[in-house]
């Protein structure tokens, strides 16, 4: 699969959020979905440029291709600042403590979602779950060496056949865990930061982690330069 194709999947979430708010006919769900869009458009430029770096590292944009460039050492060594924007905007993606604004109770009831109730609601929540999971995986492939670990698990049989081998075993084991460790990550990061403004949320979208995102390319173009990875000079 391609990164292009988890991005254009990506794009399709801030169009969602507002039909469902404008939907609802209400205000308080309408200047949700306004602050949900500005959030997330906001935030997708640094989402799109942490991952360069990526890319240029490993020559590819194939996420196979990705993960077995990282067989020697996970890209999260070499540019941690990239993993720490996409992080942060993976964090605002998913309108998550800090980045709230959206749903803030204490504002605007619960934001774009106040109008939904029942199987609606469950079946919004659920794909934000689902969102969550699918960018703790993106995070895993990108910068924790996605399926890659060391191999301790034996193979699985059934009645004396392999079902799986002890390769596959240790990569699902290894993907698994690392995937829901960041994914717990996410969600202990809710109980212990409180919810910023609407204006820096975007300050800091637009101008500090454009910022960051870019010196972090700077530095994957200077580690392809000096043959650290890749095919150098």
């Amino acid at each position: 699969m391609s990164l292009l194709a988890v991005f254009a999947l990506l794009g399709f979430f801030p169009l969602t959020v507002l039909l469902a708010s404008y939907a609802s006919n209400s205000k308080y769900p309408f200047i949700g979905g306004l602050r949900a869009l500005y959030q997330l458009i906001s935030y997708e430029i640094p989402l799109i440029l942490a991952v360069l770096p990526i890319v240029i590292l490993a020559s590819t944009l194939s996420l196979t291709g990705i993960v077995e460039a990282q067989y020697a050492y996970w890209f999260i060594l070499l540019v941690p600042i990239g993993a720490f924007v996409f992080f942060v905007t993976a964090l605002a993606e998913l309108e998550r403590i800090p980045f709230d604004l959206p749903e803030a109770e204490s504002e605007i009831v619960a934001g774009w979602l106040t109008e939904y109730s029942g199987m609606a609601y469950g079946l919004i929540q659920l794909a934000n779950y689902i969102k969550m999971y699918a960018l703790s995986a993106l995070f895993t492939t990108l910068f924790l060496g996605g399926w890659i670990g060391p191999e301790f698990l034996p193979s699985i049989e059934v009645f004396n056949v392999q079902v799986l081998s002890s390769s596959e075993v240790n990569s699902m084991f290894w993907f698994t865990i690392k995937t829901f460790g960041v994914a717990l990550f996410m969600i202990i990061i809710r109980g212990i930061n409180p919810r910023v403004k609407i204006d820096v949320l975007l300050r800091a979208g637009w101008s500090k982690l454009i910022a960051l995102a870019f010196i972090n390319v700077f530095i994957a173009v200077a580690l392809l330069y000096l043959g650290v990875v890749g095919v150098g000079p």
